[in-house]
């Protein structure tokens, strides 16, 4: 019997021959660890139900972690802040968005430009517009260099919000 492969779009998981996939518990916590940071947060959000987004992150941030996906962790980090901005609770929301961008850094994750002009967005909360200003400059830069015109559309906008905010 030939191994057995768990893929999703950016990681291989090698499986044992000897066990049932659908009984390894690496697996099982490889799924467990996808599901939240990548739909069901982000669907919260969008939903205007940040609270149940949390909780959900803060259990699949635990799991990445553990299991060392990092990768994700960074997209869980930032789907964390984003919530928690939704929530009023910008520390919290700072510390989140720090730590993807410490992850999408390590990782060379496409997600820095996202995950910069979120943290410009909490800047332009906070009224510092400066701060807001760097952050939204260094995100562009990102999405030009990547190539990603989506990132590079919402850094522009919230860089006109900053412009008219002052």
């Amino acid at each position: 019997m030939r191994p057995m492969n768990a893929r999703s779009s950016r990681v291989l998981l090698v499986v044992d021959t000897k066990r049932e996939p659908r009984t390894d518990p690496r697996i099982r916590r490889y799924r467990l660890a996808r599901l939240p940071a990548d739909a069901r947060a982000e669907r919260f959000a969008h939903l205007r139900r940040p609270h149940e987004g949390i909780d959900f992150l803060e259990k699949s941030i635990g799991l990445l972690e553990k299991t060392e996906q990092f990768f994700q962790a960074t997209i869980a980090y930032h789907n964390l802040g984003v919530n928690l901005i939704l929530v009023g609770e910008w520390t919290k929301a700072e510390i989140a968005l720090r730590r993807s961008l410490e992850l999408a850094i390590e990782t060379h994750h496409d997600y820095r430009a996202a995950v910069l002009n979120s943290l410009g967005e909490l800047e332009l909360l906070r009224e510092n517009h400066a701060d807001a200003e760097t952050a939204f400059e260094q995100a562009l830069s990102l999405a030009e260099k990547n190539q990603r015109e989506n990132y590079r559309a919402q850094v522009l906008r919230n860089l006109a919000r900053s412009h008219l905010a002052q």
